[in-house]
């Protein structure tokens, strides 16, 4: 299955030999971590080096470590992912309460 992932959330993209590495921000889970990658590190970056110029692309391809959730593509994560999302865009700590209560419950489920 192709899952989107989030940056800051179930992917992160650290400096090359990064020691300390994030836990996922949706369940909290250790992540995976690839080291040595080129490329680009953000959606701008990933445009700009499918349609910039040579130089520009050679901007945007940069040495980095990537860390991912293992679980991102599961279905109960993704779940997780879009209560965590909602949480963060509520502008009502009630609403905001429930939805981590969900969250809680979706994650002590795995």
């Amino acid at each position: 299955m192709l899952t989107t992932l989030e940056t800051g959330l179930d992917v992160f993209f650290l400096s090359p030999g990064a020691e300390r590495i994030p836990a996922c921000g949706v369940c909290g889970g250790v992540p995976d971590v690839v080291r040595g990658q080129l490329g680009p590190t953000s959606f701008a970056a990933a445009m700009a080096e499918r349609h910039g110029s040579a130089e520009v692309r050679a901007r945007v391809v940069v040495e980095h470590d990537v860390a991912t959730c293992p679980a991102a593509s599961q279905p109960w994560h993704l779940k997780a992912r879009e209560l965590v999302r909602e949480a963060n865009r509520t502008a009502s700590p009630s609403v905001r309460a429930l939805l981590e209560a969900d969250l809680a419950v979706v994650i002590a489920s795995h």
